[in-house]
């Protein structure tokens, strides 16, 4: 029976193992400065949801983007914050897909009433310039992991040793593949209207929760003052018995 369950543990390791290989997990990732960087070097047109929060949960607006589209459709993310030293709560996002590069048409005009109905707002991005870019596979067990565990610090490392400074990064999900890009030139093209500056989003916070607390208490005095007439009314009644 021991060896039974020792067979199976080595089987179910060599699964994992190989699922990891297949990942592309031990490989060293692909970067390289580019001048025109993949799909964003070119003018794009993107329909897209604000996001604010820990970027953890972003993966679900990922996925709810891809449940409206075609599987062939290209998925944007773009991560205005550095999570590292942003607190979650404040991290900004914007996650949809591409609607159109180059006025080429990528998604059929009918899923475009859908994507509105969703909450999805459409924005026109002009070309990006030089970044960095960092190609990997995705799409299969692990991919997920790959990204967060390898990609990521690999492409931080790199831009730590160019001493580059990349405000914000993107991801673009397509054809199996993620490309993450950190531009190096003109990145307002890729902010959304509805972006603010921390300092500005903590106040905006702020004030939202004093204006919530100030309704609380408002309510809270209204019904306090509703039992009180209804308290008088009954004591009226009993003396007038």
């Amino acid at each position: 029976m021991f060896l039974v369950v020792l067979a199976l543990l080595a089987l179910v390791l060599f699964f994992l193992f190989f699922k990891l290989v297949k990942a592309g997990y031990f490989e060293t990732a692909d970067i390289s400065v580019v001048e025109k960087p993949e799909i964003l070097g070119k003018n794009v047109e993107i329909f897209y949801k604000y996001y604010v929060g820990s970027y953890s949960n972003v993966g679900r607006y990922i996925n709810e983007v891809r449940s409206l589209l075609p599987k062939e459709a290209k998925i944007i993310a773009i991560y205005y914050d550095d999570s590292n030293k942003v607190e979650e709560d404040l991290c900004q996002a914007a996650v949809g897909c591409v609607y159109s590069v180059d006025g080429e048409i990528e998604i059929e005009p009918n899923f475009v009433t859908q994507l509105s109905r969703w909450g999805y707002e459409r924005m026109i991005i002009n070309k990006v310039g030089r970044s960095v870019q960092l190609t990997q596979k995705y799409g299969v067990l692990f991919s997920n992991l790959r990204l967060v565990r390898r990609s990521y610090p690999q492409l931080a490392q790199y831009i730590r040793d160019q001493k580059f400074e990349t405000p914000l990064n993107v991801e673009l999900y397509h054809d199996d593949k993620v490309v993450i890009l950190s531009p190096l030139d003109e990145t307002k093209e890729l902010v959304v209207p509805e972006y603010l500056p921390t300092d500005e989003l903590i106040q905006r916070q702020l004030q939202a929760h004093a204006e919530s607390f100030n309704d609380d208490s408002s309510d809270s005095e209204d019904d306090t003052e509703e039992v009180e007439s209804d308290d008088s009314d009954g004591e009226g009644d009993a003396n007038n018995v």
